[in-house]
């Protein structure tokens, strides 16, 4: 698979993800001190929200990328 591809595919996942789900989320994991026997973390969660136009312009590319790319193949054959 070539690395084009990849992305390509890449970016119609975010997008569809952005499209059903409106963004995803993580979280974070922050050491704040650190003492020979204690040690206190917090864990933060993160949100990254795709707008509608996000969506849609991420599989939009994805799906150029892989036109470009399989008619780039047609011609070498």
């Amino acid at each position: 698979m070539k690395a084009s591809t990849l992305v390509a595919l890449i970016l119609i996942v975010i997008g569809l993800e952005g499209l059903f789900y409106g963004g995803f989320s993580y979280v974070v994991d922050n050491r704040r001190a650190t003492n020979a026997p204690v040690s206190l973390s917090a864990k933060q969660k993160q949100s990254v929200m795709i707008p509608f136009w996000g969506g849609v312009g991420a599989i939009a590319v994805g799906g150029l990328i892989l036109l470009v790319c399989s008619r780039k193949r047609e011609k070498k054959s």
